[in-house]
């Protein structure tokens, strides 16, 4: 099949798919309605930018509204992840005192210290963490997160005298 040689006629193909791709989005994943209708403005903002490689405008924009559903369950989902409690920026300091953490550093345990270290100095993302630990993304997360509760944890705490 050949591509178009002429952009699709956007106003047409919005007042045509514009209530579909809504209903879509509100039923098939139930996003409210707002949300749904920027979801749909940016895909049609899509379709423009990406006209010359779209075979059938419906089609695209259809599969175009499922995918960017997905994607923002997927977003959503990690942002739930997130301990508000935790990792609230507002709470956090506006500097660091290196001494402070690095005294809080030498209390963990050392596979703790690796995992901070590759994360933060070397920076490493949890893929590469678990490639490099030899375990899952979500293991090497989760590893992650534990180091960070016993440093949190260790921070509280005072050192103990010997």
């Amino acid at each position: 099949m050949d591509l178009p040689d002429n952009p699709p006629d956007i106003e047409s193909a919005y007042t045509r798919y514009r209530s579909l791709l809504i209903m879509i989005a509100r039923r098939r994943f139930g996003l409210p309605r707002t949300d749904a209708e920027e979801l749909v403005h940016d895909v049609f903002v899509s379709l423009i930018l990406r006209w010359s490689s779209v075979r059938n405008v419906r089609q695209w924009l259809v599969g175009a509204t499922c995918n960017a559903c997905r994607s923002r369950g997927r977003k959503q989902a990690r942002l739930d992840q997130l301990d508000p409690a935790v990792h609230d920026a507002p709470t956090l300091p506006d500097f660091t005192d290196r001494a402070v953490v690095q005294q809080i550093v030498r209390r963990l345990r050392p596979r703790e210290q690796t995992i901070l270290h590759l994360r933060f100095a070397s920076g490493l993302t949890a893929p590469e963490l678990g490639r490099l630990l030899g375990c899952s993304t979500n293991a090497a997360d989760r590893r992650l997160r534990r180091a960070l509760q016993h440093a949190s944890a260790r921070e509280k705490t005072p050192k103990r005298a010997k």
